[in-house]
This record gives structure tokens, C-alpha cells and sequence, in this order.
């Protein structure tokens, strides 16, 4: 109840449930938000920066508003497939895209200002400022949305990756022979594993898998990456 506790003695818990409402499995989804939030907190009080927070498959976006209330030097972009009628709008530094992540682009402001010939579907752009750091989230994205969204942490300019994957991915199958030949692994640490190895592969070293039983699921790892340069990337151009 650490999670619930801490969330309902924030003086904004009450405007937070009412720019997400209707919740429809309030604890645990307000313990999702607040494990989410307490990764965030170790980026960004650790200096004094401004920072673009993109939440990718953001549903009832209670990641990002929980963050716009409460982190004032972070600016939040929430993702998702589906519209969404809330009050997010009135939210201050928060922005709703209605946009297949698939498709998604990122790039800093400076970089399309330097080539205004880009090859860049409007459409599939997200713009962040140039000095701004970036970190993507994602709370329970579903099977290889995963795998996309570390693959779009690598490519593009942002620096933090804090990820809780949810199903496992079509075509994976594999991943349950592991889990099945490893007494002290389930499939669902197994699938987290390999998600890691993947940023392992894509030079990212700085990549830890956090257990947090404060979250009322049983899906509760998240996988926190953090890049040395993001200079190589395409969205740093």
C-alpha cells in the first residue's frame, strides 16, 4: 500500500484523478503510475535540467499528468492509438498525441531547422526542444509494441528508457522453453531479460531490471536503461 499511501498525500492527487477519470482499476493502476514515478524521480532531480518526457502507450495518461503535476521542470507528451475525451487538455506542460507509435519519429527542433528537407511525415513527428533531455516511458506495453519501443530508443535522440513490458510478443515462443529450463525464472522475467539483452546489444550498458512489489501487479519489472551519448542517433542531427 506504500504506493497508494504516497499517492493520496500529494496535494495534487485529487486534480490528477480528475484529468484521468474514469480509472478503471484505481489501486492498481495509481501503484503503476507511482512505480513509474519514483524511477522518473531518480532522472530528474538528480541535476538542474529541463526534460521531455514522452509516454508511449499512454492510455489514461496518469503517467504523464502524474508527472506534470509534480515534476515542473519536465514538459509531457502522452501517446496513444486512441483518443481520448479527458481533461488532459487543461493540463499545464502536457501534450495528448493521437499517434501509432509504429510510425512515431522523434527529433530535436534544432535538427529540422538545420535540414528542412528531411524526409519526415509531419504526421509521424514528435518535436522536442533542443536542450531538452528526453526520456521515453511505457507502462505495460503490450507484446512487441517492446521491442518497437526500444528499437525507437535507440535511434532516436532520447536518453532514458523506462520501460514495464507486458505480454510477451508474437513469434516469441521461444522465450517459454527458457522459462520452463530455468527453475528460478518465469516467462514473464524471461521476456524482460531479452528485452534488456536488447539494449545490451545496442550499446546501451546502463541497463538495469528493477522488481517493485509496491505495484499491485504481477507484472511488475521495468527494465531502466540510460545512454552515455545520444549523439549518434539520427534525431541528434
Amino acid at each position: 500500500m506504500k504506493y497508494l499511501n504516497q499517492f493520496f498525500s500529494l496535494k495534487c492527487c485529487g486534480d490528477v484523478l480528475s484529468a484521468v477519470a474514469p480509472i478503471t482499476n484505481g489501486a492498481k493502476e495509481i501503484t503503476e503510475a507511482m512505480g513509474m514515478r519514483a524511477k522518473l524521480k531518480h532522472i530528474v532531480l538528480a541535476d538542474n535540467q529541463d526534460y521531455a518526457l514522452i509516454d508511449l502507450c499512454s492510455g489514461n495518461c496518469l503517467v504523464p499528468v502524474l508527472s506534470a503535476f509534480t515534476f515542473p521542470r519536465v514538459f509531457n507528451i502522452a501517446v496513444d492509438l486512441r483518443p481520448r475525451p479527458r481533461q488532459v487538455a487543461g493540463v499545464h506542460r502536457l501534450l495528448y498525441r493521437q499517434q501509432d507509435i509504429n510510425l512515431l519519429e522523434i527529433y530535436r527542433k534544432d535538427a529540422l531547422i538545420r535540414q528542412p528537407s528531411l524526409d519526415t511525415d509531419p504526421s509521424r513527428l514528435i518535436e522536442v526542444d533542443t536542450h531538452d533531455v528526453v526520456i521515453l516511458t511505457a507502462m505495460h506495453a503490450c507484446g512487441n509494441l517492446s521491442k518497437h519501443i526500444i528499437d525507437l530508443f535507440l535511434k532516436s535522440c532520447a536518453k532514458h528508457l523506462i520501460l514495464c513490458p507486458c505480454c510477451i510478443g508474437k513469434g516469441e515462443g521461444w522465450i517459454y522453453n527458457i522459462a520452463i529450463n530455468c527453475s528460478s525464472m518465469d516467462r514473464h522475467e524471461a521476456w524482460c531479460f531479452y528485452l534488456a539483452g536488447m539494449l545490451h546489444e545496442g550499446g546501451v550498458d546502463d541497463t538495469c531490471i528493477i522488481k517493485d512489489t509496491n505495484v499491485l501487479s504481477a507484472r511488475n519489472l521495468f527494465i531502466v536503461a540510460h545512454k552515455s551519448s545520444t549523439t549518434a542517433s539520427p534525431g541528434n542531427l
